[in-house]
Order: structure tokens, then C-alpha cells, then sequence
């Protein structure tokens, strides 16, 4: 696990990878991204993990970035994303390893 924690924890780029375990989890609120700043990405931040790339039991804002986990990208509720925006899901092959993955497209 990369981080844990119950205060707001709120990630606007980089990279997070946990070779073992979960990327993000928290029992606090989790905000990945920046509401409403004109652009989303689905490159950055960039989360992967082995087994959740996000475990969060609380609020989780997803804004912008992509979300790996080799059993699901997201273990908890998405509270809010971007506006005229949903959740994708799929899967992405990295040297050999099945991850499942969740980012934002227009709708």
C-alpha cells in the first residue's frame, strides 16, 4: 500500500505504483485531479497497483488521471466527476500483466 490515512488527501499529478497490495487507501476523502480547470486527463495522475489501484470508504472525487488494479481499478464509490464526463472501464496489458483500468471520457 502506498498511502493510508483518514484526513483529505488530494492528488493532482505523478505517479503512484505498489507492486503489492493497493495503490491508494483511505478512510478518509480522496480527490484525484482538478475539478473543473478546463481540461481532463486520463494519463495523470497515473495509479497502479496489484491488487486495487483506489480502495477509499469515503468521498472519492475523480477528476482526471488513470486507475490500475489487477482485481478492479476501484474498490469504493466515485462521489463526483468532472461534469459532461463518465467513467470508463477496461483493461490494459503492462509487460505482460492484465490491469484493469478506469479514467474519465466526454459523454
Amino acid at each position: 500500500m502506498c498511502m493510508a490515512g483518514s484526513t483529505n488527501i488530494t492528488i493532482t499529478g505523478g505517479t503512484i505504483v505498489a507492486n503489492q497490495g493497493v495503490g491508494i487507501y483511505t478512510i478518509g476523502p480522496l480527490t484525484l485531479g482538478v475539478k473543473a480547470d478546463g481540461t481532463v486527463s486520463n494519463t495523470e495522475p497515473s495509479i497502479t497497483a496489484k491488487t486495487y489501484g483506489v480502495k477509499c470508504t469515503n468521498t472519492f472525487n475523480f477528476y482526471d488521471g488513470i486507475i490500475r488494479g489487477g482485481n478492479a481499478a476501484i474498490n469504493g464509490t466515485i462521489s463526483d466527476c468532472e461534469t459532461g464526463y463518465q467513467k470508463v472501464d477496461g483493461t490494459e496489458d503492462i509487460g505482460g500483466t492484465t490491469y484493469n483500468t478506469a479514467y474519465l471520457d466526454e459523454i
